[in-house]
């Protein structure tokens, strides 16, 4: 499968997910389940999944230096703003981070 049909297959993946995170959202305020821990997980699972998408589809996309030589910040594919660059060191620790932040808020969220 060459690389721009994984492209778009990564894109309606993200799109779909992020649908379904909203429509869980939405949910959880309109029809106030009594079982929110199971929200949360679930919520918390599809943000984990997206991340993870996301990631790979930037390595997919650009496939550019590595390393150190790479930069930190690098303009947004689309819109206004910088974004963080997982090929680097630096940003993968912070991807990292981000990951590790989202489970323990859904842990201490989920545990409370």
């Amino acid at each position: 499968m060459n690389s721009e049909k994984k492209l778009k297959i990564l894109d309606m993946i993200l799109v779909s997910l992020t649908a379904v995170i909203l429509l869980v959202v939405v949910g959880l305020v309109i029809l106030q389940p009594t079982n929110h821990k199971l929200v949360l997980v679930v919520v918390g699972l599809l943000a984990l999944v997206l991340i993870a998408i996301s990631t790979y589809r930037y390595w997919l996309a650009y496939p550019e230096q590595t390393g150190t030589k790479a930069p930190l910040f690098v303009p947004k594919a689309l819109g206004l703003g910088w974004s963080v660059n997982p090929r680097n060191p630096i940003g993968m620790a912070l991807t990292i981070a981000t990951v590790i932040l989202v489970l323990v808020v859904f842990g201490v969220a989920l545990f409370k």
